[in-house]
């Protein structure tokens, strides 16, 4: 989950500041700066550094999430490229195999929507609690199961689906054989 790691490399974050301003003093000495202003730099560190990395974990973790939903829709690139009858060039992909695919579309756990009491109710934590798992889940990007004949047809297919009526070599581009 991609808020989950952006939490995780905030903390990171937070602690390695506070960490590092641990040893402002030495800093201050060994770079010969002022000690207020190794101090003040750990300070907007301290503020501004979880934030960024927050953003940067959470990008990046959402990246590979899209980058899963492609292999699994559409498998590996072998690097072949076949012409199409109409002249279109695609390159061929190659499926999955069953245990790849498994570990690719695991189905994450879903947030769970708030209920009201027996007086129809929702209290502030649950409010607070439903908001903050609507935000933690919002941007989640979901790998579809695909079914069993589509699993089979994937591989070797085009990355368009489309299938090349007949093979033959590719030609020079000036027409000559």
């Amino acid at each position: 989950m991609a808020s989950r790691t952006g939490v995780g490399v905030a903390g990171i974050v937070f602690y390695a500041a506070l960490w590092g301003a641990a040893s402002a003093d030495l800093i201050a000495v060994a770079f010969h700066v002022g000690l207020e202003a190794v101090i003040t730099t750990f300070q907007v560190t301290l503020i501004v550094g979880p934030v960024i990395g927050f953003a940067v974990a959470r990008r990046i973790a959402l990246a590979l999430q899209k980058k899963d939903l492609e292999l699994v829709a559409h498998g590996y690139e072998t690097g072949r490229i076949v012409r199409l009858p109409g002249g279109r060039y695609v390159e061929l992909h190659a499926g999955l195999d069953e245990d790849e695919r498994a570990r690719l579309a695991h189905r994450a756990v879903r947030p769970i929507a708030p209920r009201p009491d027996e007086a129809g109710r929702l209290t502030r934590l649950d409010r607070v609690r439903g908001a903050l798992a609507e935000r933690f889940f919002a941007d989640r990007v979901e790998v579809p199961e695909p079914a069993a004949e589509a699993v089979g047809a994937v591989a070797g297919a085009p990355h368009d689906d489309a299938e090349p009526a007949e093979r033959r070599p590719l030609s020079r581009v000036d027409g000559a054989a």
